[in-house]
């Protein structure tokens, strides 16, 4: 701090930027010096200079989560709505690290500002799981009808990434149980993706459907026959999956459960009436596969 204060009395450039673009003021302020940062406001520093990534002083402290740097930043008069090459704002950043309080000293400005992956702060929020997050976006108005460029919903990402909690905070407030991204995945495909039976009953208890197919033609049951899910597979059984749907390959969650050798999940389908006579485009069939990728059982 003392060699600023000289280096500032003698005259040096407040704003003379580094070989990315970065003034001082930003890089004390993305690493958290905060009496560094208030002698460069006090000497009017620029607050809204941007480095050659589009980030401000204001999203490298929010990155990192520095509330006290943020508000000071405000104060000055640092815009919350400016947004870096990424289409990032302070809110996005500050989202994905989960940094609560950062977060609730830039609402609501943002809240529903879309980055270049067509993605909101709730989606960033969403996507890593941190529910103070989530919760913080939600009360402030955060619309969980928004879709990213893969036709994501916050609800969606966080069902994908198996943040069960965060996708059953999301949930009450999903109006269609069946939305699906832009690759005809639903929340019940990754359930059955991530094994996560609480959120997989949870869909089936409000009506969503077990059998809708993804782009390839698979049900949540070929999912959930491809990663050896039975206990998801069991609830949607039991909530009518057929297991004899077959993918555009036409291959039913039989054949994949036979193929990878999950002889207990195969078992159950064969409880719930799967067909061993199915062939498919190859003309092949489940136990046909089953000897060829050398499972016995």
């Amino acid at each position: 701090v003392g060699v600023l204060q000289l280096l500032l009395q003698s005259g040096a450039d407040i704003d003379l930027t580094d070989g990315e673009g970065k003034t001082p003021l930003a890089a004390a302020a993305s690493c958290g010096f905060v009496e560094p940062v208030r002698l460069l406001l006090d000497a009017s520093a620029n607050v809204l200079s941007a480095d050659r990534y589009g980030d401000t002083a204001l999203i490298g402290a929010s990155r990192v989560g520095h509330s006290e740097i943020v508000s000071l930043l405000l104060d000055a008069g640092a815009d919350r709505s400016v947004a870096n090459n990424n289409g990032a704002a302070a809110l996005h950043v500050a989202s994905i690290g989960g940094h609560e309080e950062v977060v609730g000293l830039l609402l609501p400005v943002g809240i529903d500002l879309f980055d270049r992956y067509g993605k909101t702060a709730l989606h960033w929020g969403a996507h890593a799981g941190h529910d103070g997050v989530v919760r913080l976006l939600l009360r402030a108005g955060g619309d969980v009808s928004k879709v990213d460029n893969r036709g994501k919903t916050a609800f969606l990402e966080a069902s994908s990434r198996g943040w069960s909690r965060t996708a059953q905070l999301l949930l009450p407030m999903v109006c269609d149980k069946d939305l699906a991204d832009n690759f005809g995945r639903t929340a019940l495909h990754w359930a059955a993706f991530q094994g996560d039976q609480e959120l997989a009953c949870m869909l089936l208890t409000a009506q969503a459907d077990a059998n809708l197919r993804d782009l390839g033609g698979a049900t949540a049951l070929h999912v959930a026959a491809l990663r050896g899910r039975i206990e998801v597979m069991r609830w949607l059984l039991l909530a009518g999956g057929d297991a004899n749907l077959a993918d555009c390959n036409g291959r039913t969650p039989l054949f994949t459960a036979s193929k990878l050798g999950h002889s207990d999940t195969a078992s159950l389908l064969l409880e719930a009436r799967a067909s061993t006579d199915f062939a498919d485009e190859d003309g092949g069939t489940a136990l046909q596969w089953a000897s060829f990728a050398g499972h016995e059982n």
